[in-house]
């Protein structure tokens, strides 16, 4: 039997293969040239991009819960950079980079549990507030397709479905009814396996704190979900920016859908070590969707938010190297 392990492997070399084949499609003068017209205007995409991380910390720092005002932001950037880098460089993901955070944490006093929960909480709106912006790009971008015709309510009926959807799942982690619990349970009675069953006590706890946090903390709760929708916005603006700065300016809408489409590409294929290949397809794909079908563009662009992350990873390394070192 093939484990999980060598079908990764194979998924990347077959990502990188791909993305070989698109780059040898692609006259490289032209994008060379097109990278030299960015100049120092690359900084207003460092700008844009500072700004999303800087809003998504934010969110973060109001589902811990403790008092803003005692919670050091520069320190809270510094964490969730490390976090984020490690999990885009490291072949555990999401795990490695949301454990560190934890670790991290505790340098500000800030116990494991109720570290715990505010980076489930702040992972939870950013995942929220990204299926609520999809479900919005959609219906502004196809807004002739909502137009009053025979199907218009149906229409609208499913975008309101999706929508209910997406706060119902919401409602069910925070809700004091317990829910997540109890289909956890629920599903331990269909599927009575030992990994699963091991974990009920985990999932009550975990579904505890979120709840409570919810019941004393709304108004914190609200806010965070508009800084994760504002850290999406701001993907969506260095789109923008970037195809401005190339001279192919397209609507704010277009710009939120091309970034919707690309994280729902990147999400499907999140093991992958920081969607090498994935993302390019994914930048490829939208800005083809959109009517940006000019040979050469989806590189630039690839390269020039590969220029951005790269840029983020070197910082984020220092920072851990410089955290490590005073924490030991």
């Amino acid at each position: 039997m093939i484990s999980r392990k060598w079908i990764k492997y194979v998924l990347v070399v077959l990502a990188i293969s791909l993305l070989a084949f698109f780059v040898s499609q692609v006259d490289l003068k032209a994008v060379v040239e097109s990278l030299g017209k960015v100049g120092w205007k690359f900084l207003y995409i460092l700008l844009v991009t500072y700004t999303a991380y800087f809003m998504a910390t934010v969110a973060w720092a109001l589902c811990i819960d403790r008092n803003t005002r005692d919670i050091p932001m520069f320190k809270l950037f510094n964490y969730r950079l490390v976090g984020e880098t490690l999990a885009l460089i490291n072949p555990t993901n999401i795990i490695a980079g949301e454990a560190s955070k934890i670790y991290m944490l505790e340098q500000l006093d800030i116990d494991k549990e109720m570290g715990l929960v505010s980076i489930m909480l702040s992972r939870i709106l950013i995942i929220l507030s990204s299926l609520i912006l999809l479900i919005l790009a959609v219906a502004f971008y196809f807004k002739e397709f909502f137009a009053f015709s025979d199907h218009f309510y149906l229409q609208i009926g499913l975008m309101v479905l999706f929508l209910s959807l997406v706060v119902g799942l919401f409602y069910i982690l925070i809700s004091p009814r317990y829910y997540l619990y109890d289909l956890y349970n629920r599903l331990c009675r269909l599927i009575p396996i030992r990994v699963l069953l091991s974990k009920r006590s985990n999932i009550l706890g975990l579904n505890q704190e979120l709840s409570t946090y919810y019941q004393h903390n709304k108004l914190k709760l609200i806010g965070a979900l508009f800084l994760s929708t504002g850290h999406w916005l701001m993907g969506a603006l260095e789109f923008y920016v970037i195809l401005y700065i190339l001279g192919f300016p397209i609507s704010l809408i277009a710009a939120l859908m091309i970034e919707m489409g690309v994280i729902m590409v990147k999400s499907a294929a999140s093991f992958i070590p920081a969607q090498l290949g994935v993302e390019e397809y994914g930048n490829k794909l939208m800005l083809n969707f959109v009517g940006l079908k000019m040979p050469g563009l989806w590189l630039t662009v690839s390269v020039l938010r590969r220029a951005r992350q790269l840029f983020w990873i070197l910082l984020g390394v220092i920072m851990s190297i410089f955290i490590l070192k005073r924490s030991s």
